[in-house]
């Protein structure tokens, strides 16, 4: 049968029950943060910053470090670097490394590897691969950062405010 019922995913996913499960375990705990929203927004811009950063696999440990320096919300830092996740680093990468050549004016240097290349030559190309793809990254990160900071402090309000206002109601029910 090709027709898929998106009344039923789990028949098609079968992992649907856990994955959905964790999304809104993720959820709630965003929505339950203490910090004030200021210190959420700040976490969210942290782990945007650092999530479009080409730290491959310390991502996480450097936005938590980044949020605690700005006295923001690590598990909101946590939480956004996934904005770089195994399904989009790769176009994410190539959009800050042509950002980083067009900004260092390279962007007419061939990046060709021959066997006959010395350690050098393979280091300084390495090295200048490097400092474009990050050079990029700040330019792209930064601008994504800061529209993460008001649009995570918009949220942060709202979650607040509507679970004030679930409490409020709760209490009134008894």
């Amino acid at each position: 049968m090709l027709f898929i019922s998106l009344e039923r995913p789990q028949e098609f996913f079968p992992h649907w029950t856990k994955i959905s499960r964790t999304l809104r375990y993720i959820h709630l705990r965003l929505v339950r943060l203490k910090s004030s929203p200021t210190e959420i927004a700040r976490g969210f811009a942290a782990g945007t910053f650092t999530g479009m950063m080409p730290l491959f696999g310390v991502q996480t440990i450097f936005a938590i470090a980044l949020a605690t320096l700005l006295k923001g919300n690590p598990f909101a830092a946590a939480l956004t670097t996934w904005v770089s996740n195994p399904l989009t680093f790769v176009p994410l990468y190539m959009l800050n490394f042509r950002v980083g050549q067009r900004l260092l004016g390279t962007h007419d240097s061939r990046l060709s590897l021959n066997l006959g290349m010395s350690i050098a030559e393979l280091s300084q190309r390495s090295f200048d691969c490097l400092i474009t793809l990050t050079v990029g990254s700040i330019a792209t990160g930064l601008p994504l950062a800061i529209a993460s900071y008001f649009i995570g402090r918009q949220l942060a309000h709202k979650w607040q405010r509507d679970r004030r206002s679930q409490r409020q109601s709760a209490q009134l029910q008894f």
